[in-house]
């Protein structure tokens, strides 16, 4: 990919910031909730997860909470929690899927959890409950797509742990980039958007 020079980006940026200035764009207040991070770190307590674990998931859990209360800011506190939760179980497997041992049981994640068999480590273990809570917050189909999601986010984690030592030729450089984009899971934050209780 092309990298643009300084001036174009100058040039862009100016553009960009007048065309803001135009329509009197302005940032929106962004409401956080401090009690979205105790639940969070409630909730992985209430799973058998010592202290000391939460406390070392700590740069997992404040990004998870930005992300929950500014992007869902209108959604209920449950669904902003729901939310912080599972941005959390996805950073903790995206920063831990290159560690030997977790990535086995990262490997045996979806068949352990279809085959109700329990997972090698305590935060997969949590992390299947807490899939099975989707349905009862979003419904069936949104419940369903959100599982889908996580559990193709979890492979593609797995995949890209396995790979990382592959040199792509030339012309597929991107592929990475692509592959990251295609597999993550903001499919499934879509879905969180329509909580059943919201909508009825």
């Amino acid at each position: 990919m092309a990298v643009p020079s300084p001036e174009i980006k100058a040039e862009l940026s100016e553009t960009i910031q007048a065309f803001l200035l135009d329509i009197g764009y302005r940032l929106p207040c962004l409401k956080l909730y401090p009690a979205v991070e105790d639940e969070v770190k409630l909730h992985f307590r209430n799973d058998g997860l010592s202290d000391e674990f939460v406390m070392n998931i700590e740069p997992q859990v404040t990004p998870s909470v930005g992300i929950a209360t500014a992007t869902f800011q209108t959604a209920p506190f449950n669904i902003q929690c729901a939310v912080a939760i599972f941005t959390t179980y996805c950073l903790i497997i995206d920063d831990f899927a290159h560690d030997l041992e977790f990535k086995h049981h990262l490997k045996r994640f979806n068949i352990c959890l279809l085959s109700r068999q329990p997972q090698g480590t305590p935060v997969l273990e949590s992390m299947g409950e807490f899939l099975s809570s989707f349905h009862s917050i979003f419904g069936q189909f949104s419940g369903d797509m959100i599982i889908k999601d996580a559990l193709q986010f979890i492979s593609a984690c797995y995949a890209e742990s396995e790979s990382e030592n592959v040199k792509f030729p030339a012309e597929a450089h991107l592929f990475p980039s692509y592959f990251r984009l295609k597999l993550g899971v903001a499919e499934a934050y879509s879905f969180m958007l329509f909580p059943t209780a919201q909508f009825s």
